[in-house]
């Protein structure tokens, strides 16, 4: 990469354990300036050292991998995670980085677990999920169900920071949120970190039994963000609803949502579902993916929905998409019977292709 990074090596990882969205902790603090509990995160002690395979010395161009997941800190820096075969439960976990928009990659092995997803932040932080279909067998210890990693430099160096979390997201390298599955009811939370991971805490979850699961969540600053909930739609139809904040979580207002039933009940003009994914900008520009029923675009915050490239219901497959700013965008997209980074430049009107794996 040319930004200018320092690259840490053989430097010694210790995982820093978030505390589960289920465990009964302290409210979060009001300000940020409040100092953070210590007893909300393990201590150094408690905490097996990992040394996490993956140093720029391992990097190389034209990686074998099969992307899963992708995003971009800015229009020419970019990083898409997955693993050799393209099967979130088989590993080793690829990293590979871009400094050309998306045209030439370098990278390598960065997991033992296999990557599945990852979001970024500032000038160089990312953050991972990791998966593996039986944990508890390898014996090396990286492989951890559905864990987040964390990378200070532009995913040169990875550590494990909390277990458990199949969604994060972060507006700064500090304020972060994720969403968490358990063997609890509700099965779902969604906690945040001030801190860059070290500490969490519980925040309200919107989405109901209507649509019961948190498809996508993203924060533009520590304050202001969006979640879509989804539930199981039948075809190219699924139940949705779009909630956004303005107070870091404590409150959730409705935007738009669609239900089934005995009597199918709409709010405004929301996508038609089921919901993969989604994506919000700071001006109210979003947009939705899913799967089989194309991609739709919001001016307005997600209160309206229609349908918009890149993707084509039964066509043209999109996930992720990850937008820099209102112009430029970027979509992993499966069509032709390839694996495709599209990027776009005038705000998702039209396409073209920059690499294809």
């Amino acid at each position: 990469m040319s930004r200018g990074l320092t690259i840490r090596l053989a430097l010694p990882l210790v995982v820093a354990v978030g505390v589960a969205a289920c465990a009964p902790v302290p409210p979060p603090p009001t300000s940020a300036n409040r100092e953070l509990p210590a007893a909300s995160a393990a201590s150094a002690s408690e905490t097996p050292t990992i040394s996490i395979p993956g140093t720029g010395r391992q990097f190389g161009p034209d990686p074998a991998i099969v992307p899963i997941g992708m995003a971009f800190w800015d229009a020419h820096h970019g990083i898409v995670v997955g693993s050799p075969s393209g099967d979130r439960m088989k590993g080793p976990g690829v990293v590979a980085v871009t400094d050309d928009g998306g045209r030439t990659w370098t990278g390598g092995p960065a997991t033992t677990a296999p990557l599945f997803a990852v979001s970024v932040a500032g000038d160089h932080d990312a953050w991972a999920i990791a998966s593996c279909s039986e944990p508890e067998f390898d014996p090396s210890g990286d492989c951890l169900a559905t864990a987040i990693f964390d990378s200070p430099d532009g995913g040169y160096n990875w550590r494990p920071r909390g277990q458990h979390a199949y969604l994060v997201t972060f507006a700064d390298p500090g304020h972060g949120w994720m969403a968490t599955t358990g063997e609890v009811d509700p099965p779902e939370r969604l906690s945040e970190t001030h801190d860059g991971g070290f500490h969490w805490w519980p925040i309200r979850r919107p989405c109901t039994p209507s649509w019961p699961k948190v498809a996508s969540m993203r924060f533009v600053d520590d304050r202001h963000g969006w979640i879509v909930c989804g539930g199981e739609g039948s075809g190219t139809m699924g139940p949705n609803a779009t909630y956004e904040t303005l107070d870091g979580g404590t409150k959730w207002h409705l935007r738009s949502a669609l239900s089934f039933g005995g009597v199918a009940i709409r709010v405004r003009r929301p996508p038609s579902g089921p919901i993969v994914g989604a994506f919000f900008l700071p001006s109210g520009r979003a947009w939705v993916w899913q799967g089989r029923s194309g991609t739709e675009t919001s001016r307005d915050g997600g209160l309206t929905w229609v349908q918009a490239p890149p993707g084509k219901p039964e066509d043209v497959f999109v996930d992720p998409m990850w937008f820099v700013d209102d112009q430029v965008g970027f979509a992993l997209v499966f069509a032709d019977g390839a694996t495709q980074l599209w990027t776009t430049a005038d705000g998702g009107t039209t396409w073209r292709t920059v690499h294809r794996w």
